[in-house]
């Protein structure tokens, strides 16, 4: 059984595959939006947001979450990722735009029960202040 070398791009040895929520600024990568165009990617850079980050991901469904972690953290080249994932780069590309959309929608959801519930809290906080 022969033992698996460690990969590496342009001749500097990758890190395994890390929490979504331990990548830092410096480290960013490159997405495809889903759109047909690369943008750079947000990276999380305080902890409250890598670990919004970290909810938002582990609530993906399955496959989305797989290509997220794969395309973010796995070691290696987008190949080697297709290999490991059992797909083909147009798969793991469109998933990945997918799961950039489907975290928009997740973190504007976010925000607007946040925004609710904020409301609700201050409009409850004047009505004490009329009555006392």
């Amino acid at each position: 059984m022969a033992v698996e070398q460690p990969v590496r791009d342009r001749d500097v040895a990758l890190v395994p595959a890390a929490p979504i929520a331990t990548l830092v600024a410096g480290e960013q990568q490159d997405r495809v939006d889903g759109e047909g165009y690369d943008a750079p990617s947000v990276i999380p850079t305080s902890d409250a947001e890598a670990e919004e980050t970290a909810k938002a991901v582990a609530a993906m469904p399955s496959e989305l979450r797989a290509a997220v972690e794969a395309w973010y953290c796995g070691a290696g080249g987008v190949a080697q990722k297709c290999r490991r994932l059992c797909i083909g780069e147009t798969t793991l590309r469109e998933r990945i735009g997918r799961s950039h959309r489907w975290l928009g929608q997740w973190l504007a959801d976010r925000k607007l029960t946040a925004d609710r519930e904020r409301e609700r809290v201050e409009a409850a906080r004047r009505g004490a202040l009329r009555v006392a």
